[in-house]
């Protein structure tokens, strides 16, 4: 069986792919480095793009932010691929 974690990640992944294939457009940028996705879910007013690294140009913000992204996916990857401790009988 798979974990209840797994399945919400495949719940979230499949509502995303629903999501953009109705709004396609979103999936790009303007150039601007702030993404339309994220101005799309803030209704128009931006708070939530400034909250995630653009890489549009450098900054030591976009690259602590996404050294935090990284580490966090690693981290509930490496705990759902850790084996589960079998009981002795």
């Amino acid at each position: 069986r798979l974990p209840a974690l797994v399945k919400l990640i495949f719940a979230l992944q499949m509502a995303l792919n629903c999501f953009f294939w109705q709004f396609p457009k979103l999936l790009w940028n303007d150039g601007d480095g702030v993404s339309d996705f994220l101005i799309f879910l803030a209704h128009g007013s931006g708070w939530l793009s400034r909250c995630f690294p653009s890489w549009n140009i450098y900054s030591n913000r976009s690259l602590c932010g996404s050294v935090m992204l990284l580490i966090m996916s690693l981290a509930v990857s490496g705990y759902l691929l850790k084996p589960k401790a079998k009981e002795v009988s």
